[in-house]
C-alpha cells in the first residue's frame, strides 16, 4: 500500500496539474479546435496564425497574467494566496483573476468574437466573482469549481456541435473524483465543500455558457 508521505506528494502533484488556472485555457483550446472551420468561415479567425495569436492573447489574460500577479502577491505580502487554507488571504487573488478574466471579455469583444467564445470566458467570470462572494462564509473549492464548469462546457458543446461527449464525460467525472479526494488528502477542503463546489461550477457555466449560443 502507498504510504502517506507518497500519498501526499501524489495529492499535491494532481492539485497542482489541474489547478484551476488552466481550466479556462484548456477549453478554450478544445473549443477552437473543434469550430476551427466555422470559425474561419465567418471570418474571425483569417488565418492560423491568427489562431495562435488568438490562443496566446486567452492565454496572457487567463494564466500567466493572474499567477505572475498572485505570485508577486505572494512575495509581498507573505502569503499563502490562493491555495491557503485561511478565507480571507483568498480575497487579493480573486480579485486579481477577475480582474484578468474581465480583461479577457473586453479583449474578444473588441474582436468581435462569437458569443459562444465570450460565454465560455463569462461563465468563468461568475464562477470566480460567486467564489469569492462565498469565501466570505464558506471555503469553495475553486479546482472543483474549474472541473464542474469544464464539465458543463464539454457536455453542452456535445449537443450543439454534434459530436459525442460520453467518453470525454466520462473522464471528467473520474478526474474530477480524483482531484476532489486529493483536496480532502491536502485537508483544504471537506466532502461538503468539494461536492457543493463542484455543483456551482456545473450550474453556473451550464447557464451562462448555453446562453452564448
Amino acid at each position: 500500500m502507498m504510504n502517506e508521505r507518497t500519498l501526499l506528494r501524489c495529492a499535491r502533484f494532481l492539485s497542482t496539474l489541474f489547478s484551476p488556472f488552466y481550466m479556462t485555457f484548456a477549453v478554450f483550446v478544445c473549443i477552437l479546435f473543434y469550430s476551427f472551420r466555422r470559425l474561419l468561415y465567418v471570418g474571425f479567425i483569417p488565418s492560423v496564425w491568427g489562431y495562435m495569436i488568438l490562443l496566446f492573447m486567452v492565454m496572457c489574460f487567463t494564466v500567466i497574467l493572474p499567477q505572475l500577479t498572485i505570485v508577486l502577491f505572494r512575495r509581498i505580502m507573505k502569503q499563502g494566496g490562493w491555495v491557503s487554507s485561511q478565507r480571507r488571504s483568498r480575497t487579493v487573488p480573486y480579485i486579481i483573476a477577475i480582474l484578468s478574466y474581465l480583461a479577457c471579455i473586453i479583449m474578444l469583444s473588441m474582436l468581435n468574437a462569437p458569443t459562444y467564445l465570450l460565454g465560455l470566458v463569462v461563465s468563468a467570470l461568475v464562477s470566480i466573482m460567486l467564489c469569492a462572494l462565498i469565501n466570505v462564509w464558506w471555503k469553495v473549492s475553486t479546482h472543483m469549481v474549474a472541473l464542474g464548469g469544464v464539465t458543463a462546457v464539454i457536455g453542452i458543446c456535445g449537443m450543439v456541435m454534434n459530436f459525442n461527449p460520453l467518453f470525454y464525460l466520462c473522464l471528467l467525472f473520474l478526474l474530477s473524483g480524483v482531484v476532489g479526494t486529493s483536496r480532502m488528502i491536502l485537508r483544504q477542503h471537506t466532502l461538503s465543500q468539494v461536492l457543493w463546489s463542484y455543483v456551482l461550477g456545473l450550474a453556473c457555466s451550464a447557464y451562462f455558457f448555453l446562453k452564448g449560443f
